[in-house]
């Protein structure tokens, strides 16, 4: 199923496929350049395993909103974008699957949130470093 989730003025587009609430569910996030379509094997893979799946457009990516300003590309704003779909969606048994800087959104995420909800990481030639520094970033995190 399409979906859209609304963070302010930015819509970020995710596939969600929900089979079977005894099993976690995958979230796969793209690296820079992808959109959730990189991941098509894989989500025909577990789909046929009756996994949930949640693959989502990055915000600047696919069909997700395609914002101007350097502020809004931020990790503050890609994991508060995780965060407000993993609470959305009521998820309590997630495995995050990131590829290059979808995973370094993954870690980010786990090591900010602490999250309980997130069972297992699945990295991807993933770098622990945002690769985009902008002066404007707040963002502290036990990686930097």
């Amino acid at each position: 199923m399409d979906k859209f989730l609304k963070n302010n003025k930015i819509k970020i587009f995710y596939k969600h496929f929900f089979f079977n609430k005894q099993k976690p569910t995958l979230i796969f996030l793209h690296g820079i350049g992808g959109n959730w379509t990189q991941w098509k094997k894989e989500i025909y893979y577990f789909k046929k395993k009756r996994y949930n799946i949640i693959a989502p457009d990055l915000r600047g990516a696919g069909l997700s909103s395609k914002p101007s300003s350097k502020k809004s590309y931020s990790m503050n704003h890609f994991i508060n974008d995780l965060d407000m779909m993993i609470k959305k969606e009521k998820l309590n048994n997630v495995i995050l699957i990131g590829h290059s800087l979808g995973g370094t959104i993954a870690m980010y995420y786990l090591i900010n949130h602490k999250s309980k909800k997130v069972k297992s990481l699945v990295l991807l030639d993933s770098p622990y470093r945002f690769p985009f520094k902008h002066r404007s970033e707040e963002h502290t995190s036990e990686l930097q």
